[in-house]
């Protein structure tokens, strides 16, 4: 059977998604190039449902499910979520949606890497840094309404005014911040107090983002943040409990997972993407760190 490829699911696939007669009532939809808000997707996810298709997400997407359930695979794994839940997806995270209730509602905003940046100046809030690719947490009815008035307001200003005004650029951070909150008891991973300490290791996330692919020593982080080997091991376990060569392994696999399930490369063909010296090393790695080889991985899918 031959291996989907994910499609991705840029703003411009979006609105051909959601461009149908309900979706274009100007109350319900804003669909641009850097930003889109919905406040039901639902005619969207059932096309999904029936086309079978597999997304992946090139930027970021957090929102509340008002109303009914979803059953869906996020990143691999199945959920089924519900009424009074918030959620969030960052770039490259992977969804097939599989089941919805007929009532399902789900309002949100997608967001591109650039403008969350620009708007949060390049600090990103601990769920967006890196380490959690998504998330879902059980909210109360108070708090989707308090999220529900925020998105209606940058949904109405959005209307009015350009995406770089520093007014959407605002509002887009206190709504990010805002789920950051919601989300903070229930971190699986505790970011040290300490400023210094939290600068470093989101600077060190996001260097591993972009890079593990190519880069797995630490000296290459260690030297584009200009510290030390050591400094960066002890800052990093002290930060976030869990050692910086853990952090660019855990990256490496899920990366290799992904494309086991969801391309036709061979084994050789990911360890040659993931810069690996060859398939035996990689194949002894994944097994290593996944406690099964690629080929087992990729048949148990």
């Amino acid at each position: 059977m031959q291996a989907r490829k994910p499609e991705k699911l840029t703003f411009e696939r979006m609105t051909e998604l959601f461009n149908d007669d309900s979706a274009r009532q100007s109350d319900k939809v804003l669909l641009g190039k850097e930003m889109s808000i919905i406040f039901d997707v639902s005619a969207g996810v059932q096309r999904v449902v029936q086309s079978g298709l597999l997304l992946q997400m090139p930027d970021y997407r957090c929102g509340f499910i008002r109303r009914g359930w979803v059953r869906a695979k996020i990143n691999l794994v199945e959920y089924t979520i519900g009424a009074g839940t918030m959620a969030f997806l960052t770039p490259g995270s992977i969804a097939e949606p599989l089941e919805c209730s007929a009532d399902f509602m789900l309002e949100g905003m997608a967001v591109s890497a650039e403008l969350v940046h620009l708007a949060l100046n390049n600090h990103l809030p601990r769920i967006f840094n890196g380490h959690k690719t998504d998330g879902r947490v059980r909210v109360s009815e108070e708090t989707c309404g308090i999220g529900d008035r925020m998105l209606h307001l940058l949904f109405d200003v959005s209307h009015k005014t350009r995406y770089d005004n520093q007014v959407v650029l605002n509002l887009i951070a206190a709504y990010l911040n805002f789920f950051d909150q919601q989300f903070a008891e229930g971190m699986e991973m505790p970011v040290g107090h300490n400023v210094s300490e939290r600068f470093l290791f989101e600077r060190f996330l996001s260097l591993v983002n972009n890079h593990s692919r190519k880069e797995h020593h630490l000296g290459f982080y260690a030297g584009k943040m200009c510290i030390t080997v050591r400094y960066l091991s002890t800052m990093i376990r002290k930060a976030s409990g869990v050692t910086a060569k853990e952090w660019i392994d855990r990256s490496l696999v899920t990366q290799a997972k992904v494309m086991l399930s969801y391309s036709n490369k061979n084994v050789m063909e990911i360890a040659d993407e993931l810069n690996f010296p060859n398939a035996s090393f990689f194949c002894k790695y994944f097994k290593r760190l996944a406690g099964c080889t690629p080929q087992q991985y990729r048949a148990a899918r």
